[in-house]
């Protein structure tokens, strides 16, 4: 069993049961909620940024855990890839109520070719705390020029 530092963090992606079901992500920090994200629509969209990161699974940066058939998605970034998990967050954001798979994948690029230790990636999450979400979104949507 491998063990998970206390000062991982975390995104949680719950399969939400409704007309049209969805994936409800929540940010964790340290085990503190840091943010609160609604209508992922496909689970492979959850995963899609890592495929384009895979070194980070292979040296045990990020872990993937599933639970209940794949209800539960639980992505784990340990402390020494802090702006990788801020570059995650920026993915999923950018995937919001998103149906193509084309885009989505345009998206996953985008954010898995920025430097990790760019200065944009803290400017981007400070602005989402300042701007309207819809906002946000279509922002981080224009950054990546996908059509």
């Amino acid at each position: 069993m491998s063990k998970v530092s206390k000062r991982s963090m975390k995104a949680v992606s719950m399969l939400i049961e409704s007309r049209k079901p969805y994936y409800l992500v929540r940010f964790y920090e340290s085990g503190d909620l840091t943010g609160v994200l609604k209508k992922v629509l496909k689970p492979e969209f959850i995963r899609r940024w890592l495929l384009y990161n895979q070194s980070l699974l292979e040296y045990g940066y990020v872990k993937v855990f599933e639970k209940r058939g794949g209800r539960t998605i639980t992505v784990v970034f340990d402390e020494f890839s802090m702006r990788h998990f801020k570059l995650y967050t920026l993915y999923l954001h950018s995937i919001v109520n998103l149906k193509s798979n084309r885009r989505v994948d345009c998206l996953a690029k985008c954010f898995s070719n920025i430097d990790a230790t760019s200065p944009v990636i803290d400017l981007l999450l400070d602005l989402s705390r300042i701007i309207d979400r819809k906002k946000f979104i279509g922002l981080l949507r224009g950054f990546c020029l996908c059509q």
